[in-house]
């Protein structure tokens, strides 16, 4: 398991998800006004569903995704 950036502590692995059935999930550079002109990563699966595997460290809440 990779450590934490940020702690140093061990990191779980695990999937951000989210169900997005007429959207996909976009990154953004800064935020924008109802989430429009964001890039779509184009990660959603068939049934509408969209799993970003990653790593979560719960002692700092820190993220590290993986698209």
């Amino acid at each position: 398991m990779p450590a934490c950036p940020n702690c140093g502590k061990e990191m779980a692995p695990g999937f951000l998800g989210t169900e997005r059935i007429f959207s996909d999930v976009s990154w953004f550079k800064e935020k924008t006004m109802f989430g429009t002109g964001g890039e779509s990563l184009d990660i959603k699966d068939k049934m509408g569903m969209i799993y970003i595997e990653g790593y979560r460290c719960a002692s700092c809440k820190t993220l590290q995704l993986k698209y």
